[in-house]
């Protein structure tokens, strides 16, 4: 096959687990397809392209207060989606796929959607993230002011009828469900799953968290990943349950605006000496990165579709703290394949964290039982046939 991947990022330049994600299916199947991948010039000051990766795309994120320049900018940014359009368009006449994927598309416009199915050739969709929901939720449920309808038409949403979202593919059984929840019919949606590469897979040796606890967040900083409640449990850890021997690190970047929040709240709770902030890591390095900590804390607030970052933990032998909801509670059996907190209080997740300095068993059964589950549901050799077999379902 001739396979087409449009994601709004891609690595090296990217933020969160879509990219990653189409780097690795794209990894996995050119060893027996003809790969290409179409995203955004995000991260450089110019567009780029070479064999496989055409970097030509618009990225059109709005970030001026100014209310002028704000303006300025939408208008610039609605020239410039309908060019992703022609620029989509053009690129599937030259390659000649024989299925188009289309990933994440914040920032880019639903026009290269547009130019996909009017390009006749077979697509598929994959959900990474909530953006069809969204774009579903503004056009038909949006409130339909006078500004709605110059915004929708300026920026090119009143397309949003004419396009097909079918058929899609998501991660997980619980995210499949929120789409379905908000009306997209659920015979249109496979689970596919994720996996990672073999050499990936390498718990490490053995952990000792008497000696000292180190905690991970890492990914995307923003507020719907509860960073804060992490933060805030960490302090509960040394301030009420008196154990000093601790570190955060929270590696990444994100919304300006939280991080600072974040930095204040470190500062007003005195931990500076056990909170730490680093920036994004290359995927790559962040592999090897992993096994230099004991416990990933992922106290997020919304419905996370999947929690790539939870499976490389997982298969590194990093011990995994989540909120009982989305992606992570169908990835996590609790206390067998890593720890599920029912609420997003901080003490509960300090308290998960006590538990485990206390009951080292526990700490090596998790780690071997979560390794055991990512060998054999997470690898490319069991996700590689689900998505060969959803793309050629969409060819037929």
């Amino acid at each position: 096959m001739r396979i087409l991947f449009i994601n709004n990022r891609f690595p090296p330049y990217h933020v969160g687990g879509s990219g990653i994600s189409c780097l690795r299916v794209a990894e996995s199947l050119s060893k027996k397809h003809d790969v290409f991948i179409l995203t955004s010039s995000y991260g450089l000051k110019k567009k780029t392209a070479d064999a496989n990766v055409f970097r030509l795309l618009h990225y059109l994120s709005i970030n001026e207060k100014n209310l002028f320049l704000k303006r300025i900018t939408q208008l610039k940014s609605a020239f410039l989606a309908r060019d992703n359009y022609s620029i989509t368009g053009k690129l599937i006449k030259k390659l000649k796929p024989d299925v188009v994927n289309i990933g994440q598309m914040d920032d880019l416009s639903l026009f290269p959607v547009l130019a996909v199915q009017e390009s006749k050739v077979p697509f598929t969709f994959s959900l990474n993230n909530y953006w069809p929901m969204y774009a579903r939720q503004y056009f038909l449920e949006g409130q339909k002011s006078f500004r709605w309808y110059i915004r929708t038409k300026l920026l090119g949403e009143d397309i949003f009828p004419k396009l097909k979202f079918n058929p899609m593919s998501a991660q997980t059984r619980v995210f499949k469900d929120e789409y379905v929840k908000a009306g997209f019919k659920p015979d249109t949606i496979t689970v596919v799953g994720a996996g990672l590469n073999h050499e990936e897979l390498n718990a490490g040796p053995k952990k000792d968290l008497s000696n000292k606890v180190r905690l991970l967040c890492c990914g995307r900083i923003v507020e719907e990943k509860g960073i804060d409640i992490a933060i805030e449990a960490v302090a509960y850890l040394v301030k009420v349950l008196k154990f000093s021997k601790v570190s955060l690190d929270i590696i990444g970047i994100g919304e300006p605006r939280y991080i600072r929040s974040l930095k204040d709240l470190v500062s007003s709770l005195s931990m500076e000496e056990f909170v730490h902030f680093k920036d994004i890591i290359p995927n790559e390095m962040m592999m090897r990165l992993y096994q230099d900590y004991d416990i990933l804390l992922f106290p997020f607030r919304w419905v996370e579709p999947l929690g790539l970052t939870v499976i490389e933990a997982m298969a590194k032998g990093v011990i995994v703290i989540a909120t009982n909801k989305g992606g992570p509670s169908e990835l996590i059996s609790d206390r067998q394949t890593g720890l599920l907190v029912s609420s997003e209080a901080p003490r509960d997740f300090a308290l998960k964290i006590e538990e485990l300095i206390k009951n080292p068993e526990l700490v090596e059964s998790i780690r071997s039982k979560a390794l055991d589950l990512v060998r054999r549901n997470y690898t490319v050799d069991s996700f590689v046939p689900r998505i060969e077999a959803f793309f050629e379902k969409a060819i037929a």
